[in-house]
């Protein structure tokens, strides 16, 4: 169990993650049309995720002026895990946009040698949004 403080800490800092995390993927989703299945998929999980955990964090509020002070470890590890494997994508992203904006062929090639890790994290990604799915479900019944 962990309180409720920190829990809207966690859920404030998921969603910065979240947010940085889109408008990386939004600037290489231009830059390499190759990718563009994967990345509209990772978009797609990151914003149903980012939508979720706006919610909880309002449920955290209201339950902090409530008096309630305790929310479940089970949220705690499945926000640690989420920002964990945004922040491998935002890693990877940047790696590969980061080979300069003119060099398209660099960054379709950087694209092809790590598309397997990027179907990793879509894994991840997907476990996550159902795990946040789930506490969110926990937190409004």
């Amino acid at each position: 169990m962990g309180d409720v403080l920190t829990g809207i800490s966690i859920a404030v800092e998921s969603l910065s993650i979240c947010v940085k995390t889109i408008i990386i993927l939004k600037k290489f989703y231009a830059s390499v049309k190759d990718a563009r299945e994967e990345l509209t998929t990772m978009l797609n999980l990151i914003e149903k995720t980012r939508t979720r955990l706006e919610f909880i964090k309002v449920t955290l509020f209201e339950m902090k002026r409530s008096g309630q002070s305790e929310i479940s470890a089970t949220f705690v590890g499945t926000t640690t895990a989420l920002k964990t494997t945004l922040r491998d994508l935002i890693t990877l992203a940047s790696s590969i946009s980061n080979t300069g904006p003119d060099i398209t062929i660099a960054k379709r090639f950087k694209w092809g040698v790590n598309k397997s890790k990027a179907q990793a994290i879509i894994q991840r990604l997907e476990k996550q949004e159902k795990d946040i799915t789930e506490e969110f479900i926990l937190f409004i019944s």
